[in-house]
């Protein structure tokens, strides 16, 4: 019964106050009886006066004319203190009709205070903005007490984008184009919230003729009372909080006050959210630094042995075959020296690029340090299936490369091995790689090809 009652907000009916008023409170027939006494007794006074003493007491015309203004003078009084007494009768019940009202503000705000505490953990552990908008208009809609209530995000462009919004009429809102430009007279509120950079409230909504453009939604839907708070993310400007009543005059200074409470719950979520976003970036772009080359992007030595053992239980479980090189730059001395250590860095990331476009999804190219690099080819279906990357890489290295405005052809060495036709640890398949490369680039000014595979 309780949420009930509050659901619509406390507004005496004119049959309460006219009840109050005319007398329906216990005291008032205290004074009641007090004021039919006086009457009474004036009444009594006057009749016996008039009517019976001159016939007992012959009185002289001095006598008559005292007590007449004696009786005027008492009837006068009589009249005042029934007139004072109606009006402490007036002063006390107005005190009561606000002292109700208040309570059911007070009521109101019990209400919404408990719904906003069921959703408490929308400031404990939000999942996402999303998540804690949604939460939150949850627990606002949920009491009964708030019409309808959404929050808007200030764009690049100065307009309000609609991001979350909970209750009547709120589906009709993104046909509704709000442009916080700061300069109309007739912004609505949720602009002037922005623009002003505080919180602005109306309580009678509908009769507002500012609102003239959007008059037939807010009758639709009754939105009579509309509140708008700025939201600030970071100390900045972020967007807004409105809450919408269909009750006239809602928005009392203590439902103000209270909203205001939960939109500094919304700023504090919003920055923690940020600071949480920020801190994960952080931890992964040193997780990305401890296991990956800080020049050219590559998976790291650190990374090697995980990419590798990971590649041959798949390549067990699947029965396929793995074949794994080891690569060398022939003459990355010469470019340092000639050209320097910043244009050897060029070169370098523009040679892990290249592989990367070579390589297939499935591949992968690790950077051990220097000019050394691995290459793990997965799900092979065959020992021979790594042809194909040897041709694509052939094809690259035929293009030159742009050294300080100059073309130069890179020679490199590569050395294969294929599990599990050569077999062994993590370990044992990349010395064996190292070694079919170091062989192949021992031959390098009279080979006939830059790879080689390995041999026992």
């Amino acid at each position: 019964m309780t949420n009930k009652f509050i659901s619509h907000s406390y507004e005496p009916s004119k049959n309460e106050k006219r009840l109050i008023i005319l007398g329906s409170d216990t005291f008032f027939i205290g004074y009641l009886l007090i004021l039919l006494s006086i009457v009474s007794a004036s009444a009594i006074f006057l009749f016996l006066n008039k009517f019976l003493f001159p016939l007992a007491l012959p009185r002289s015309a001095a006598l008559n004319a005292r007590l007449y203004y004696f009786n005027m003078v008492f009837l006068f009084g009589t009249l005042v203190i029934i007139f004072l007494i109606f009006l402490l009768f007036y002063y006390i019940s107005k005190r009561n009709i606000e002292r109700r009202e208040n309570e059911g503000k007070l009521a109101a705000l019990k209400v919404l205070y408990q719904s906003i505490l069921n959703e408490v953990s929308l400031v404990i552990n939000p999942k996402n903005e999303q998540d804690l908008f949604h939460r939150m208009l949850r627990g606002i809609v949920k009491s009964g007490l708030i019409t309808a209530s959404w929050i808007g995000r200030l764009e690049k462009d100065n307009t309000i984008k609609y991001i979350a919004a909970r209750g009547s009429g709120t589906q009709e809102l993104m046909k509704i184009k709000i442009k916080a430009d700061c300069t109309p007279s007739n912004m609505p509120l949720a602009a002037r919230a922005v623009c002003l950079n505080k919180t602005v409230y109306n309580n009678d909504h509908l009769s507002d003729p500012g609102m003239a453009p959007w008059m037939d939604f807010l009758k639709k839907y009754r939105w009579a009372s509309v509140c708008a708070i700025p939201v600030h993310k970071g100390g900045e400007k972020w967007g807004v909080f409105v809450c919408v009543s269909d009750k006239k005059g809602f928005f009392s200074e203590e439902i103000l006050k209270f909203l205001s409470r939960i939109n500094s719950l919304l700023v504090h979520s919003l920055n923690e959210l940020d600071l949480k976003k920020q801190l994960e970036e952080e931890k992964e772009k040193v997780e990305f630094l401890v296991h990956h080359d800080y020049l050219t992007g590559l998976p790291n030595r650190s990374f090697l042995k995980d990419l590798l053992e990971g590649a041959i239980r798949r390549s067990g479980r699947n029965k396929t075959f793995l074949a794994v090189g080891m690569i060398d730059f022939d003459d990355f001395k010469y470019v340092n020296d000639a050209f320097g250590h910043e244009a050897g860095d060029v070169l370098l990331k523009d040679f892990s690029k290249r592989m990367l476009l070579v390589l297939r999804k499935s591949d992968h190219m690790v950077r051990l340090g220097g000019d050394e690099f691995v290459i793990i080819l997965e799900d092979l279906k065959k020992a021979g299936d790594y042809y194909p990357f040897i041709r694509r890489l052939s094809e690259t290295l035929k293009n030159p490369f742009i050294i300080k405005g100059m073309e130069r052809i890179l020679n490199i060495s590569l050395g294969l091995t294929v599990f599990p036709v050569d077999g062994g640890s993590p370990d044992t398949i990349l010395g064996r790689a190292d070694k079919a490369m170091y062989n192949v680039k021992s031959i390098k000014d009279k080979r006939d090809k830059f790879w080689a595979l390995y041999e026992e």
